[in-house]
């Protein structure tokens, strides 16, 4: 299993945000490169077959969020994961869940085998 720690998904990314796509650009780039690089360490650690994406959301405040939103937010994170592991994020099953406000927030990660693809 790896475990790891993102930071939590600028308000840029949210697909309710009007943002110039030049400025959501510029904070997707980052997201995926910072994925990348905590990522890159376990690239030699991940299990054949399906792996289960199991994500914790730690807000930076009390908004209610949902789930659509939280998944389209983590998008370029998920890109970056999947680069510095070098598989194909066509592997992850999503499981999302949100957990109480953080400062600053966090997204924390779980990456396992898939014991249940039938």
């Amino acid at each position: 299993m790896i475990r790891l720690t993102l930071p939590y998904p600028p308000k840029e990314l949210n697909p309710n945000q009007k943002v110039h796509w030049a400025v959501k650009a510029k904070h997707a780039k980052l997201c995926r490169s910072i994925a990348k690089g905590i990522a890159i360490q376990y690239k030699g650690d991940v299990p054949i077959g399906d792996l289960v994406l199991d994500l914790n959301f730690y807000p930076p405040d009390n908004r209610r969020r949902d789930d659509d939103n939280a998944i389209a937010s983590f998008k370029s994170l998920r890109d970056g994961l999947a680069e510095g592991l070098g598989i194909d994020d066509v592997r992850f099953q999503l499981r999302v869940r949100f957990k109480d406000k953080f400062p600053g927030g966090k997204v924390e990660v779980k990456i396992y085998e898939d014991l249940d693809n039938d």
